[in-house]
């Protein structure tokens, strides 16, 4: 079909893409990642090129960021942040291009931040088993040596169901 604008020629209006067209447009394309894809940058930094790693920490550094400041203080987002891209580095010879690099860079940092919160968890059950060490000494219900050992407080303590 064709538009008219006023006081200029008509310009041909594109026509809506179909499924079809989007399946079609797909099957042509090569499994070869394509010259500065995430693909290639990520297989080329596999291979060594610290050039590739760059380009790919300044395209997703701020997504990745971002993803962590919404959920942490800042503090635990840097720590996280950094976690992340150790973790990518380590894996980056293990890489394979089966989805989009932003689902595997995005699921790196979705599994540093579940060992981040279970690693809270675990902090702040160890300062109330203490605090509780600390109440049991001040009570007279154990020894000083007692609670260093943590013996006596796991057996004190009921069993998690």
């Amino acid at each position: 079909s064709v538009s008219v604008r006023r006081g200029g020629p008509a310009a041909p209006v594109p026509a809506r893409r179909t499924p079809a067209d989007h399946r079609q447009r797909r099957s042509m394309t090569t499994a070869e990642p394509q010259p500065h894809s995430d693909d290639a940058l990520m297989q080329a930094f596999a291979a060594g090129d610290q050039a590739a790693f760059a380009a790919l920490y300044e395209r997703y550094r701020g997504p990745l960021y971002r993803y962590f400041l919404r959920q942490l203080p800042r503090a635990e987002a840097d720590d996280c942040f950094q976690t992340m891209w150790l973790k990518l580095i380590r894996q980056a010879e293990r890489y394979r291009p089966s989805g989009a690099f932003t689902s595997y860079a995005f699921t790196i940092a979705h599994s540093v931040l579940m060992d981040h919160h279970r690693g809270r968890g675990r902090l702040a059950e160890m300062a109330l088993e203490e605090a509780g060490a600390e109440a049991d000494v001040a009570d007279g219900g154990i020894t000083p040596e007692q609670a260093a050992d943590g013996a006596a407080l796991r057996r004190r303590r009921p069993a998690r169901a």
